[in-house]
C-alpha cells in the first residue's frame, strides 16, 4: 500500500493538495510517503517561500496549514544546527494536530520511533540531553495548551514518563511542577494554570 502511494505521488503528485496529502500520510504514520511528498514540495513556490521565512533567525509568526510541508522539511536541520529552539517551540505547538508528536519525536530522539512505540529509559540513554529537553518542553506546551493533546492517552503516557523518570537528568523539580500543573488544569476543566 505504501509503495502504491509513492508510485501514485510520482505520477500525479502535481495534482495533489500538499497539505491534505501530508495530513493523510501522517495519520497513517507513513514516513516514505511523507518523504516523497516533501520531495514534491521542494518544487512548490509556497513551500519555498515558507522555507525562506523559517530560515531567518529571530522571526516569529503564526502557524498556517500551508506551512506544514516546510515545517516537516525544516525541523530536522534546524534543530541540529542549533537554530533558536525556543522560537521553534511556539510554531510547532501551534501546528498541532497537523504536525504530529510522533514526527517531532522521530526528529528529536535517536531511536526508530513509529507510532505505537513507547518511549523508554533506554531510548533516553543515546539521546542528546538538549534534544530530550526540547521534546519534553514541546510535550509540556501541548499538554498545557491543548485539550485534544491531553485526551490522547499514549501522548499523555509519554509526557508523564518524561515528567517523572529519573533517567532524564534535567530539572526534576521543574518537570514535577509541569506534571502537577497539567493535572490541575485537567481537573479544573482546563480553566486554570499552576
Amino acid at each position: 500500500a505504501e509503495s502504491n502511494a509513492v508510485e501514485f505521488i510520482e505520477k500525479y503528485g502535481s495534482y495533489l493538495n500538499l497539505y491534505e496529502a501530508l495530513n493523510a500520510a501522517s495519520d497513517y504514520f507513513s514516513k516514505k510517503v511523507i518523504e516523497k511528498l516533501l520531495d514534491l514540495a521542494s518544487n512548490d513556490p509556497v513551500h519555498n517561500d515558507c522555507m525562506k521565512l523559517l530560515s531567518r533567525s529571530g522571526i516569529s509568526f503564526a502557524y498556517e496549514p500551508k506551512m506544514l510541508s516546510c515545517l516537516l522539511a525544516f525541523l530536522p536541520t534546524s534543530t541540529r544546527e542549533g537554530k533558536s529552539r525556543s522560537s521553534l517551540l511556539a510554531i510547532i505547538v501551534a501546528g498541532y494536530p497537523d504536525l504530529k508528536p510522533w514526527q517531532i519525536r522521530t526528529i528529536m530522539l535517536p531511536f526508530d520511533s513509529d507510532h505505537g512505540d513507547t518511549l523508554k529509559s533506554e531510548n533516553l540513554q543515546d539521546a542528546e540531553l538538549d534534544d530530550v529537553v526540547f521534546y519534553y518542553e514541546y510535550l509540556s506546551l501541548l499538554m498545557e495548551s491543548s485539550h485534544m493533546a491531553r485526551s490522547d492517552k499514549e501522548l499523555v503516557r509519554e509526557w508523564c514518563f518524561l515528567s517523572t523518570t529519573k533517567d532524564f537528568d534535567w530539572e526534576e523539580e521543574k518537570r514535577r511542577e509541569h506534571f502537577f500543573g497539567v493535572a490541575l488544569l485537567e481537573k479544573d476543566g482546563g480553566r486554570s494554570m499552576y
